[in-house]
């Protein structure tokens, strides 16, 4: 049985986008949840790749370079994957392939949340989240909540 921790939240590619561009429409949705959230913010290190991909893809070089300067400010903790989380990553991709937005990042995403022991995602991608059962076969918690102002 899996004991969860609720002052851990994982952070998932598209709230971290969101939260450090400031022109994006989300940020103020995200900044006043970070700065009203009690807990420990947990980045997956393959998020972080994939948000420097995202600012690369609008703003190039330079958009990274702003972005990691950003990324200094906000200080989360860097989970790094291992070779359980890639297991277990295969086999949340293999269970729900038929659900085709469900990347191999949500899926490592998924086996991080596992490992550090929670059920709090950071994500402005509901519909993935939304699918995915956890090993104990709950689902996962979207924060911001969709409909919350923060």
């Amino acid at each position: 049985m899996m004991t969860l921790r609720q002052n851990k939240v994982i952070v998932d590619a598209s709230f971290l986008y969101e939260f450090l561009n400031r022109q994006a429409p989300r940020h103020e949705k995200a900044a006043v949840f970070v700065r009203t959230f009690q807990g420990q913010l947990v980045l997956p290190e393959v998020a972080l790749t994939e948000t420097a991909y995202l600012f690369d893809r609008i703003n190039g070089v330079m958009g990274v370079i702003q972005f990691l300067d950003a990324l200094q400010l906000f200080n989360p903790t860097i989970e790094h994957m291992n070779r359980a989380d890639l297991r277990r990553a295969r086999e949340i991709m293999e269970r729900f392939k038929d659900a085709r937005q469900l990347d191999f990042v949500d899926c490592c995403i998924v086996a991080i949340a596992e490992r550090v022991e929670t059920d709090l995602v950071c994500t402005f991608d509901y519909r993935d989240f939304q699918i995915v059962r956890m090993k104990n076969n709950q689902p996962m918690n979207i924060l911001p909540t969709p409909n919350s102002r923060a």
